[in-house]
Order: structure tokens, then sequence, then C-alpha cells
């Protein structure tokens, strides 16, 4: 049997298959388990080599669309940035909100209230405290590591 060519592919006897693609040629035996693999590897540089205009133009637009898109997701996550410490400043500078404290203080209440305390609202718990006869020790032994915790609040 006779090698039979059609365009770049062609086709020979016991399996034997080629293809010829710009300055590659190859020609492999079908039944290799790398053969695919390998015709995969010709074709896709058959293609660059064809087309690389278009890819190379493709690559820049690509490129120039994805820097766009990197530069205004950075804007954006700064507008909103500033537009949360713009909040967080508006909450600090605004009265105390109404502190509405449990009947009984649990350690979780303590640790999931009082690192986000308002400043003014401290002295309202501690008088609270105080009230339910708490000593001043008790109190900044267990408050102590969550105030710690409370960024709004001054340091020193």
């Amino acid at each position: 049997m006779a090698r039979i060519r059609i365009g770049p592919l062609s086709y020979g006897p016991k399996g034997r298959r080629g293809i010829h693609a710009g300055p590659f040629s190859a020609s492999y035996n079908t039944r290799s388990p790398a053969f695919g693999a390998f015709m995969l590897v010709v074709i896709v540089l058959a293609i660059i080599i064809k087309f690389w205009p278009v890819l190379v133009v493709g690559g820049l637009v690509f490129l120039v669309v994805w820097l766009a898109t990197k530069e205004k997701r950075a804007e954006q996550a700064a507008a909103r940035a500033r537009a949360r410490a713009e909040a967080q400043q508006r909450w600090l500078q605004a009265p105390p909100p109404t502190l509405y404290v449990p009947a009984r203080f649990s350690e979780q209440w303590f640790a999931k209230n009082v690192p986000r305390l308002h400043p003014g609202q401290v002295p309202t718990l501690f008088a609270e405290l105080k009230a339910r006869g708490w000593t001043q020790q008790k109190i900044a032994q267990r408050l102590g590591r969550y105030l710690a915790q409370n960024p709004f609040l001054p340091r020193g």
C-alpha cells in the first residue's frame, strides 16, 4: 500500500501517520502511546506558526484589558477602604449607641461584644459591672484582654 498525502496530512501502511506544517514535518507510528501527545504538539506549533500575528495581537489586547481591570479593581478596593474608614470615623464621633447588657455576663458575651464597643460605651459597662458588685480587680481580670483587642480605644 502506498503513502497517501492530503494537504499537510499523510497516511501510510502499517499505522504510519505524518504531518507537514510549516517548518515542522513528522511521521509517527499511531500504535505508540505518545502519538496523541506528539501530534497535539505538532498541530499546536503549526497553528502558532500560521497564526502568530493574530496570537500576538490577541495577547496584547488581553494584557491591556487585564491591566486595566486590575487597576480598576485596585481603585475600587481603595474607595471601599476609604468609605469604611469614613463610616468608622463618623461612628466614633457620634454619641455612643445604647449598650444593652445581658442579665448575666458570660465569657462569650465579653468575647463577642467588648472588642467592638464604642469608646463611650466602656464607662457604661464599667458602671453596670460595679453596680452588680464587681470589684475593680475582677473587672480588670475578666475584661482586660478584650479591651486590649478593641481598636477604637486609646492605648496607654
